[in-house]
């Protein structure tokens, strides 16, 4: 039986599935319980293996990493799905890794950082916390080249909020971990989770990266 953190495995090539199966399953708090090389096959089975964190390599047939991540996300969304989606490559640029986030990933990690830093991302992704500040996130995308425009939707959902469920948005879209917020704005922890999931539910998100970068790319900052 699986025991911690339970890990997926997305990628074409055996051989470093086999490599990463290895390292994952010689931590003690983390075991493979799903592997597949498969797009389809991974589409139809992430339902099925309750997984916390799954890695998916850019490089798949047919496809990429970032575009079957935006599948996964739909299938997130629908299902309430809580996996976590780390994509990995074999290099990084700003673009690439601002589009796995806008796709819907938590976390993005290049071979060339090694095995110990894929295990602390993954133990990172998994406990739930704020992962990126938005100055991390808005520094990516100004390296990306990106500008700012008009989100109405975004806008017309925060002018329908209540001060504090602003306040409590922006907070989070900064980087605050929900506990500061909540003594920050003298509201129950409760208060803060409903406002994010309210939130993410509203504007057919699933990360808290994916509003951070809706504020961002709307030129929304907190005051």
């Amino acid at each position: 039986m699986a025991t911690g953190i339970r890990v997926g495995l997305v990628d074409a090539d055996s051989s470093i599935r086999l490599g990463r199966r290895m390292v994952l399953d010689a931590a003690l708090d983390m075991s493979v319980v799903f592997e597949e090389d498969s797009v389809a096959r991974v589409i139809d089975k992430f339902d099925d293996y309750l997984l916390d964190v799954l890695l998916v390599e850019q490089r798949l047939r047919g496809t990429t990493g970032i575009e079957l991540t935006e599948v996964l996300t739909e299938i997130k969304i629908a299902n309430a799905n809580n996996t976590r989606i780390l994509v990995t490559s074999v290099f990084s640029t700003p673009e690439l890794e601002l589009s796995a986030f806008k796709a819907g990933a938590s976390g993005f990690v290049s071979q060339d950082l090694g095995p110990h830093y894929l295990l602390e991302q993954i133990r990172k992704i998994n406990s739930r916390s704020v992962l990126h500040s938005r100055g991390e996130l808005h520094s990516l995308w100004e390296n990306a080249a990106q500008t700012v425009s008009n989100d109405v939707s975004l806008s017309l959902y925060l002018e329908n909020l209540v001060e504090v469920e602003v306040k409590t948005l922006k907070m989070l879209v900064e980087g605050h971990q929900g506990s500061t917020v909540s003594q920050t704005l003298e509201i129950p922890l409760y208060r803060v989770r409903k406002s994010f999931e309210r939130a993410l539910t509203a504007l057919h998100l699933a990360t808290l990266e994916q509003l951070q970068l809706r504020f961002i790319g709307a030129g929304i900052r907190s005051e």
